[in-house]
């Protein structure tokens, strides 16, 4: 399986945002978003009509080192449940998808997960 990149795993998040908010309009990897600044490529941008546009900067970093699980749990609660508002079944379900991400080979390069790392829930 080739290895993921972030444009790539932007482009995909960018289409199961699109799916959950169907009255907004989701761009992933879009040049020419900000105006002023041709240059600037926002990872994802959420515009709707009468709406604050959301920029979200996704850093790609595959997440399999001890310390990176706590900060990674709290980054994934705030976002999943204050953020958007869902409950504690959709957070449980987000950290399960984060760990078998985060063991799949393709993503950590074929490095083993330190001994001491945990899931975090």
């Amino acid at each position: 399986m080739p290895r993921q990149t972030e444009p790539s795993v932007n482009v995909v998040m960018g289409t199961l945002l699109q799916g959950m908010l169907a009255r907004s309009q989701v761009r992933s990897e879009n040049t020419q978003a900000i105006a002023g600044h041709p240059g600037l490529k926002p990872d994802i941008l959420i515009t709707a009509p009468g709406r604050s546009p959301v920029v979200i900067e996704a850093e790609y970093l595959p997440a399999y080192l001890a310390d990176a699980y706590p900060n990674r749990a709290l980054l994934d609660r705030r976002v999943v449940c204050d953020l958007i508002g869902f409950d504690e079944d959709t957070y449980a379900a987000v950290r399960r998808l984060s760990a078998k991400w985060c063991a799949e080979p393709s993503v950590h390069g074929g490095k083993a997960r330190p001994k001491d790392a945990k899931l975090v829930i």
